[in-house]
C-alpha cells in the first residue's frame, strides 16, 4: 500500500534552491534548483528499498 504524506516546499535564499521535506517522515527532504527535481529526489528518497527497509513508515495523519 502507498500512502500519501503531505509534502512543504520552501525557497532558501542561503542555498539559492527549493526545498522539499516530508515532516512525518524524520530526514526526508531533497533541496534542487527546480521545485519538480525536488520533488522528485524526495519522493525517491522514501521508496528507495534501503529506506523501506530501515524505516516502518507512520500511517499519514489526514489523507491528501
Amino acid at each position: 500500500m502507498m500512502y500519501k504524506y503531505e509534502i512543504i516546499f520552501y525557497w532558501r535564499d542561503e542555498d539559492l534552491a527549493f526545498v522539499a521535506e516530508v515532516p512525518e517522515l524524520f530526514g526526508c527532504m531533497a533541496r534542487c534548483d527546480a521545485r519538480e527535481a525536488a520533488l522528485r529526489h524526495v519522493n525517491r528518497s522514501r521508496l528507495t528499498p534501503r529506506a523501506r527497509s530501515a524505516i516502518q513508515y507512520p500511517n499519514p495523519r489526514a489523507s491528501v
